[in-house]
């Protein structure tokens, strides 16, 4: 028995409505990942280590490791590193100030008395909370040059801005004038700096020397800063940086007890 004449055409209508109504679901599909592919991640979670080395006026080196983590946006960010042989050091930038956490995880060796009493080494699991406005952070050395690395997209871009000798041992003295290149991105971090004395001696210079494009933000994957002795061009301090992780992550949130140990 041949099918009815009708029921060709409408089981053809059905058929073609399917693919269609498929064709154009895969078609939103892909048009809603695209620019998701494309688009920079909010958050990023980095891991990283630095090598500091520096050399005493006897040209001996002296070397340290420091593990760092970081968590980084265009207006706000966190990291944390040990920074100090018995501490961990941890900042938050909360858009307007920066809060400092300093948490004892070892005890240091007896000091020598020279007279007087001794002064009171802090105990493990202390913890000393401080809040900064964001120009006058307490930012040193190796935190100091971690921050710079990874957390100072904004700042670079800010008006007026200073970058300081990220170390301040045996000097006070101040760079003049910086030539300064960043990657062309929402985040802006440092792609290479010099800092420059009043006689445009190069005081300090930073450069990557591998980079990464992760999620529409450009990121380190190994660098190197020095900082130069100021009588002549030999390295005083120098840090190799490498990165182990990146990884999309949640906003940076300053937890509500850290406040409590505030000093």
């Amino acid at each position: 028995m041949n099918p009815s004449p009708k029921a060709l055409p409408a089981a053809e209508t059905v058929d073609r409505r399917f693919c269609l109504a498929k064709i154009w679901s895969i078609a939103v599909g892909i048009l809603f990942l695209f620019p998701l592919h494309n688009r920079a991640a909010q958050f990023v979670e980095v891991f990283a280590e630095i090598e500091g080395t520096s050399w005493n006026v006897e040209k001996v080196p002296s070397r340290r490791t420091y593990t760092t983590r970081f968590v980084v946006g265009t207006n706000l960010w966190f990291f944390e590193g040990n920074f100090a042989l018995n501490a961990t050091h941890r900042y938050w930038f909360t858009g307007t100030n920066i809060v400092q956490e300093i948490d004892i995880t070892d005890q240091l060796p007896e000091p020598e008395r020279v007279g007087g009493l001794a002064a009171r080494r802090p105990e493990i699991g202390e913890r000393y909370v401080r809040i900064h406005t964001a120009r006058s952070a307490d930012l040193r050395d190796f935190a100091y040059v971690s921050w710079m690395l990874f957390c100072s997209g904004s700042f670079l871009k800010s008006s007026g801005r200073e970058i300081a000798l990220p170390f301040q041992i045996r000097t006070r003295l101040q760079p003049k004038s910086d030539k300064t290149s960043v990657f062309e991105d929402g985040l802006g971090l440092p792609r290479n700096f010099e800092l420059y004395g009043t006689d445009k001696q190069t005081l300090c210079d930073y450069t990557v020397q591998q980079s990464t494009n992760f999620l529409g933000w450009n990121f380190p994957l190994s660098l190197k800063l020095v900082q130069y002795r100021e009588d002549n061009r030999e390295p005083w301090v120098q840090a190799l940086g490498k990165v182990l992780l990146l990884r999309t992550a949640n906003e940076p949130v300053l937890p509500p007890e850290v406040l409590h140990h505030r000093r």
